[in-house]
């Protein structure tokens, strides 16, 4: 058996991070607890691997869609750089992000079983208020779903991982054949490979999600990929039936077939839930006006996360040469500065412009 990959070893230290443990691995990203020694603050530093082309514009669309981005409910971007200095030769990207303690909604769902009552019309609320609010700023998240739905120190779901996210910049670019959603919570038009309003697919993924939490069976068939497959395209999903009546009429609408008559995220946060905005007056004000890390401080120093968008270009293998050009919003006062990173395996450049 081979040993865990170790992008960053545990102990280092990078701009006054320290890397205390991984606490997650994907196909080309790590996840370690970092705290910061100028801060004395826990954060989440996500380390890519830059490999390919495909890596880099995830990495590009999560930083772009993430700067645009202020919600109590959406992950916070803090920092991101390169780390140059990696001593076993590849190039590795580090994201600054908000550390979210709880786990995911998923793994809320495996631990306890359906939740229901009051937590879930909370979290139904606010989910519903930040994907609202992506789409105000013309972001497309299209990979909604529980295990993208983490929670932090105060219990507040936060929608995080915008790697597949669309920044939208006209009417005629929201429609599309090309999402890349995860298939178990894909809308019908997605499935179909169809030319589709991508806000309208993220309303059916936020539905699903929502309704896959709340059940204590299963929405679809899911003995083959097949079936379920069919059952979404038509439409059979077994919505849980012990809902309140108007979280059942809400879930209803959010994943209607025709995304025509489906609604939209703003019908969505104008829909009542009931028993939900009293008890959200008396109990929940002061939770939601919390944020899980004030930054005035981390911003009046320079450290806080430029709104500037990144570009990142190409990318190109060739052969143990690698070689990409990146252009990065400014994280230091002065003129346009080049950074030149190689090692044994890559070559990069990086540009930041100060513009």
């Amino acid at each position: 058996m081979q040993p865990e990959r170790e992008l960053i070893p545990e102990g280092t230290e990078i701009r006054n991070f320290v890397f205390l443990q991984k606490i997650g691995q994907g196909g080309y990203a790590d996840v370690y607890k970092v705290t910061s020694k100028r801060f004395n603050l826990d954060f989440v530093a996500k380390v890519i691997s830059c490999t390919s082309d495909k890596v880099l514009e995830s990495t590009e669309s999560e930083i772009n869609s993430l700067q645009m981005l202020d919600h109590p409910n959406i992950i916070r971007l803090y920092d991101h750089f390169f780390w140059k200095d990696n001593p076993q030769g590849s190039p590795l990207f580090v994201m600054i992000l908000e550390y979210c303690p709880n786990g995911s909604l998923m793994d809320e769902y495996k631990k306890n079983g359906p939740i229901s009552g009051l937590r879930l019309l909370q979290i139904t609320r606010q989910l519903i208020t930040a994907v609202q609010y992506a789409h105000s700023m013309n972001i497309a998240h299209r990979d909604i779903k529980p295990q993208n739905i983490l929670f932090d120190e105060f219990g507040r779901p936060k929608l995080a991982d915008f790697g597949i996210s669309h920044i939208i910049k006209d009417d005629q670019s929201k429609f599309t054949v090309n999402s890349k959603c995860s298939l178990r919570y894909a809308a019908p038009e997605v499935i179909e490979k169809k030319p589709h309003d991508e806000f309208k697919a993220d309303v059916w993924s936020l539905g699903i999600s929502i309704a896959t939490v709340a059940s204590s069976g299963v929405l679809y068939p899911l003995q083959t990929q097949q079936l379920m497959i069919d059952a979404i395209r038509l439409g059979n999903i077994n919505l849980p039936k012990k809902l309140p009546s108007s979280l059942l009429v809400l879930l209803k609408k959010m994943i209607e077939r025709d995304p025509n008559v489906r609604i939209s995220m703003d019908e969505a946060a104008l829909s009542p839930l009931e028993g939900l905005e009293q008890s959200c007056s008396e109990t929940d004000a002061s939770l939601l006006a919390k944020r899980s890390f004030d930054f005035t401080d981390l911003k009046r120093r320079g450290r806080v996360k430029s709104k500037n968008r990144i570009s990142i270009g190409s990318f190109v293998l060739n052969g143990n040469k690698s070689t990409a050009r990146l252009t990065c919003g400014p994280f230091t006062r002065g003129k346009s500065i080049m950074h030149s990173m190689s090692s044994s395996n890559a070559n990069f450049t990086l540009s930041k412009n100060t513009q």
